[in-house]
């Protein structure tokens, strides 16, 4: 336990999170994914997309409301809205493919990509976070971080999106950049601050 935790609201950041993930989704289909597929996302881009135009088929119509990004296992899918946002902020630092998403009753998704964020940042400040280790003959190991966790104090004021270097499934946006993505794309996902946890719209600061 850290002797002086991260405090709620103390960092710029916070981690965006989707509603739902198609971790390995069984009524969607990849028709072309690479065999094998390579290493795609997490900060690597998309350079191992070999077959073309990413094509999903989905069993289910499609629904009334689309959300306006999720992850499919270690990648982000989003809609033109959340990149452009994205974009307008750090242009530099984010890779998409455009993919083709059709569902049961034959309608798709119109301009919806694979989108990786390819800034790392070691963003963790392992001293002021609940960290949880394993003890093994050899000596201490480090598992994983527990709640709360703190981000580094020094980290670049011109950055709004990265990805956390060493645990690369966390994707963290500045709270201005929150704000904006909410206001673009409402649907689908949500913010967390490190500290504290679920994040409310007043608390990502004015619009």
């Amino acid at each position: 336990m850290p002797s002086n935790p991260a405090k709620a609201g103390e960092s710029r950041f916070v981690v965006i999170r989707t509603d739902f993930d198609y971790v390995q989704p069984s009524n969607v289909v990849w028709v072309n994914q690479p065999n094998p597929p390579g290493w795609l996302g997490h900060g690597a881009g998309f350079a191992s997309l070999r077959d073309g135009r990413p094509r999903f088929t989905e069993d289910q119509p499609r629904p009334a409301q689309v959300s306006g990004g999720w992850n499919y296992a270690s990648w982000m899918i989003v809609s033109p809205r959340f990149a452009a946002t994205i974009r307008r902020f750090d242009p530099d630092v984010i890779e998409t493919v455009e993919i083709d998403w059709e569902f049961a009753d034959g309608q798709k998704l119109e301009g919806y990509a694979f989108l990786d964020v390819t800034r790392l940042l070691h963003a963790y400040d392992y001293r002021r976070s609940v960290a949880h280790v394993k003890i093994h003959e050899s000596g201490q190991k480090f598992i994983h971080l527990g709640a709360p966790t703190a981000l580094k104090a020094d980290l670049p004021a011109n950055v709004h999106v990265f990805r956390e270097a060493y645990f690369r499934g966390d994707v963290f946006c500045s709270r201005e950049l929150a704000r904006a993505l909410l206001e673009a794309e409402p649907h689908g996902f949500y913010f967390e601050d490190p500290a504290s946890g679920l994040v409310s719209l007043s608390e990502l600061g004015p619009s």
